[in-house]
């Protein structure tokens, strides 16, 4: 800020504005001036050094009535002492005086009407000064909180702060006169009225092009002014600006944004309002298996997608023997994230679908669809500071969740992973299962009853903060630990799975598929109760996975891996787990961009499991192609809007 508007010594030596050494005028502030205006001079000892303090200057520095303790505006280095006994300053350095700041003219009149005389020494015609409503240079600058020259009634900290305790202004023509009481400012109107910022609600987008971040427009229309002159409108993120005006287009990466419209008048006052903005990235197209959804005895799935519409998901379910459409179901607009089915509550012998949502607030949503009649079941709120990683269908198999359970496990900047337990269809809440912190989660799933609480454990895999591989086991109702097995820490896990038993104990087993720093990749099988490992299946390196899925085979377990080959075709690799030896390869289009890949137990009647496979296509549609898991054969290709 230029030093002609620094509101230095201001008023406290405004009997020095004759030149020093001037006959009749004081040379000093103590030699004359104190004895209207108080002290400015009192010494002070600050970090070894003498300061000087007083009425006045403390008036001037004071937080809540001068110059916000900004000691630069003043003084040029720390202890000097700025030109208050001086009327302009000097050639060199114009303005640090008291008439940088005040009006000169109006200061010696204001003094002739007092009766101090000295002035007049030195000063017998100074002109006409100008009036009230003309503002002094110390008018509008960061610290001194003042908005005009004329204010019908002065607000602390708002429109007034300059002199402490009266709040009211300067004399600024000198006639004796002080705000709204001068003549001058009886044209001036009414005082400012202060804005009102709205910068239009919460809202989100979608990333829908898949970069990264997604350009969205924010409103300020209904922002207003009972003065109508709003001369800005300035958007902020972190406290830096990141667009202006009242409809202005702004990229933001995808996340949760915190944004402050600020708007300000010509008055200079200003108002502001804050909202909330989030960006999904892309809707991963979902899929899933079910039990059968029209009674012809083969398993079927469903494919979840925007449909119908911007922003508009719908849930395909299809026949699993020829990928026939069964019935369609609308999810509506909330932001699809994750989607499992769960076993029959309604008791019509279908299967009902579970999808967890977020709102454009970040509302974390479950809703339970019924497969048969695409009734609305049920919906409950979970967590929604904690991001969602997984959605899981939990089955009660001794009653001890009243019937049938979801569980949705979550995490946290703070390194919270927990996974909050409700039942279906009512939501009542079952209880929270903690899991470590210092543990980064990559992958969740559900076993069956280990401890003989008689419901499903829930399984978290994850990396600990030394590195090492870790599936934290617990149970769904009590939220007690009844395992813990570890993993090879020299492969990271890529994908996360649980299978069913292959060691013929009842109990499930869990699979990670990692690759270690030299790209080798490895599926190691162990068993849920124990721990045991049950096998270790390598995979050609040159072979990076995208996606897993367990493949019930009739000679056993077995894991189907689609990955992309040094030559850029994309395959699925099938292998029993126990013999590793690969049972099946199958080729697909390089063209679809995969996102799921499901194992259907025989659909078809021929003694062979399938693959199905979904994914974009670059038009946007959705393919979904059926193959057999061993020998390849298509079953069927089916697209989807």
């Amino acid at each position: 800020m230029s030093r002609i508007f620094q509101p230095s010594a201001a008023l406290i030596a405004l009997l020095l504005l004759a030149a020093a050494g001037s006959a009749g005028a004081y040379e000093t502030y103590n030699s004359g001036c104190q004895n209207c205006h108080g002290d400015f001079m009192g010494d002070r000892a600050v970090r070894g050094q003498v300061i000087r303090f007083g009425n006045k200057h403390s008036m001037h520095n004071s937080t809540s009535g001068g110059m916000a303790a900004d000691c630069g505006l003043c003084h040029i280095s720390f202890n000097d002492d700025p030109m208050i006994g001086m009327s302009d300053g000097t050639s060199s350095s114009p303005g640090i005086g008291c008439t940088g700041c005040h009006k000169a003219e109006g200061l010696r009149a204001h003094h002739a009407v007092s009766g101090i005389g000295v002035c007049s020494n030195c000063h017998s015609d100074d002109g006409t000064p100008d009036p009230e409503n003309v503002m002094p240079l110390y008018y509008g600058t960061p610290d001194t909180l003042v908005d005009g020259a004329c204010n019908a009634e002065a607000v602390e900290g708002v429109n007034e702060n300059w002199t402490v305790g009266d709040f009211v202004g300067l004399d600024n023509d000198g006639d004796g006169l002080y705000d709204t009481d001068d003549p001058d400012c009886a044209d001036e109107g009414p005082d400012p009225v202060a804005p009102e910022a709205d910068a239009g609600g919460n809202s989100f987008a979608i990333d829908l092009d898949d970069t990264g971040s997604e350009t969205v427009t924010l409103d300020a229309s209904g922002s207003s002014d009972g003065d109508d002159d709003i001369e800005s409108y300035d958007w902020r993120e972190d406290g830096e600006i990141i667009a202006r005006g009242v409809n202005p287009n702004v990229t933001l990466d995808t996340g949760l944004h915190t944004i402050e419209l600020t708007v300000t008048d010509a008055a200079g006052l200003s108002d502001t309002d804050t909202i909330k903005v989030r960006v999904f990235a892309k809707p991963a197209n979902l899929a899933a298996t079910m039990p059968d959804a029209n009674g012809n005895s083969s398993e079927d799935f469903v494919q979840a997608l925007l449909a119908g519409g911007v922003g508009k998901y719908k849930a395909f379910i299809r026949d699993g023997a020829d990928g026939s459409a069964i019935r369609t179901i609308g999810l509506g607009t909330a932001q699809l994230r994750l989607m499992t089915t769960l076993q029959d509550v309604s008791g019509n012998s279908r299967p009902e679908l579970t999808v967890l949502t977020l709102g454009d607030n970040g509302a974390v949503l479950v809703r339970l669809f019924d497969t048969g009649n695409r009734k609305l079941l049920g919906k409950f709120n979970f967590r929604k500071d904690l991001e969602p990683i997984a959605l899981l269908a939990l089955n009660d198999r001794q009653q001890g969740l009243g019937s049938r359970a979801v569980a949705v496990v979550q995490t946290g900047d703070d390194g919270t992973v927990q996974a909050q337990v409700k039942r279906a269809p009512d939501g009542e809440n079952i209880g929270t299962v903690g899991f470590g912190k210092a543990y980064v989660p990559v992958g969740a799933a559900t076993v069956r009853d280990i401890d003989g609480e008689g419901v499903d454990e829930i399984v978290v895999f994850g990396v600990n903060a030394d590195g090492k591989v870790r599936a934290q086991l617990r149970d769904a109702l009590t939220g007690k630990q009844v395992a813990a097995h570890f993993f090879d820490p020299d492969f990271p896990p890529v994908l996360v799975t649980a299978i069913p038993s292959m060691n013929n104990n009842v109990t499930d087993e869990l699979v990670v598929l990692g690759v270690d720093d030299g790209g080798s990749i490895r599926a190691e099988v162990r068993d849920s109760k124990t721990g045991k490992q049950l096998a270790s299946v390598p995979y050609d390196k040159k072979f990076p996975p995208l996606l897993m899925s367990y493949v019930a085979h009739p000679d056993g377990a077995a894991l189907a891996v689609l990955g992309e080959n040094s030559a850029g075709k994309r395959q699925s690799r099938t292998k029993l787990l126990t013999q590793n030896e690969t049972v099946g390869v199958v080729p697909y289009p390089p063209s679809l961009a995969t996102d799921n890949l499901l194992s259907l137990d025989d659909a078809d009647g021929d003694g062979s499991p399938e693959l199905v496979l979904s994914g974009e296509l670059a038009s946007g549609k959705i393919r979904i192609i059926t193959k057999d898991a061993v020998t390849g054969t298509e079953l069927y290709r089916k697209t989807l809007p």
